[in-house]
């Protein structure tokens, strides 16, 4: 997943808002990044949500040949776990091998797990901690997954994934 960032100066997008112009990108929009970890004025630190004017890209990349196989274009507010299933469709169509699908946490969704055992494919989606420190019986099959082996290769071929969007954004104005 990507997220670019709009080209826009929000200082003057405001203004043209106030004068009754039309904004120069209508399509970005606010969307959240993640949290971060911040010190507060009491010196305790606490979570704080980063927020980004833009756009989020979704990218299916093959990690063996490092090449981008699918992208869905969206917006900074799209939930990622939306557009798991269509980014894997695209792929099969291509009649590319889809063995295992990694993904971050934002595709972390019971529906999007369930798809991929359907159709054969191994899911290395990281699982959010709600899975994994269930007090009950349903954390079971959520366990059994993060300790398999295709799992845990799947998790291990990320880094180049992530690698190709720190060179896009870092070499190829992929930020903007």
């Amino acid at each position: 997943m990507s997220t670019p960032i709009a080209n826009v100066n929000l200082i003057k997008g405001e203004r043209r808002k106030q004068e009754g112009k039309p904004p120069r990108d209508a399509d970005a929009c606010w969307g959240a990044k993640g949290n971060r970890l911040v010190a507060g004025k009491d010196g305790k630190r606490h979570k704080e949500t980063q927020y980004y004017y833009g756009y989020k890209d979704q990218v299916s990349l093959n990690a063996e040949s490092e090449l981008v196989t699918s992208i869905i274009p969206g917006k900074a507010k799209d939930y990622d776990g939306h557009k798991l299933k269509k980014l894997v469709e695209r792929d099969l169509k291509k009649v590319i091998g889809v063995e295992t699908v990694a993904g971050d946490k934002g595709y972390d969704d019971g529906e999007n797990h369930y798809y991929l055992e359907q159709k054969g494919i191994n899911s290395a989606i990281r699982l959010n901690n709600y899975h994994t420190e269930k007090k009950d019986e349903n954390k079971e099959g959520w366990m059994k997954l993060k300790e398999s082996q295709e799992y845990q290769e799947g998790l291990r071929e990320r880094y180049k994934i992530e690698r190709k969007f720190g060179e896009a954004k870092k070499w190829h104005g992929f930020a903007r």
